[in-house]
Formats: C-alpha cells, structure tokens, sequence
C-alpha cells in the first residue's frame, strides 16, 4: 500500500489536512516516548504505524476545548 493511499484513507477519518497532520505528530510524539503502538509494524517505520492507526479508527481524538467558554485572561 503507498503512502498516497494510507494518508487519503486517513483524510476520510479527519478530512482537514491540518487536522490529520497535529493528531498524526501527537501520535508519533506518544509512541516516541514510549507509548505503544496499536498496530503491527516495524520499529523503524513509526510513522506508517501512525497512519495505520488512524485509518483503522484506533486513535481517540480528543477536540481541544472551545476557547470560547474559556474565561478572558487578566493583563
């Protein structure tokens, strides 16, 4: 399977690209520090385990909070 086809499947799960590119990048920081990987893959190849996951539905995404609800800050 090429690159190519793993990242339009991811772009089905997350279809905004800059979205697909922050949860692939926390992903890879959490198996680089340790966390497991969900899938079956080589060591060396993190990344294409990272599009695996996501394509395959097994990375939770956790939307940041509506700054809107957040209270203004104090200068």
């Amino acid at each position: 399977m090429s690159s190519r086809i793993r990242v339009n499947e991811c772009l089905e799960k997350i279809p905004n690209r800059f979205s697909l590119t922050i949860v692939a990048a926390k992903r890879m920081e959490q198996l680089m520090a340790g966390g497991l990987p969900r899938v079956n893959s080589e060591k060396s190849q993190l990344l294409k385990s990272v599009f695996d996951e996501i394509a395959q539905d097994l990375v939770e995404i956790i939307p940041p909070e509506d700054a809107s609800k957040q209270p203004p800050e104090e200068s």
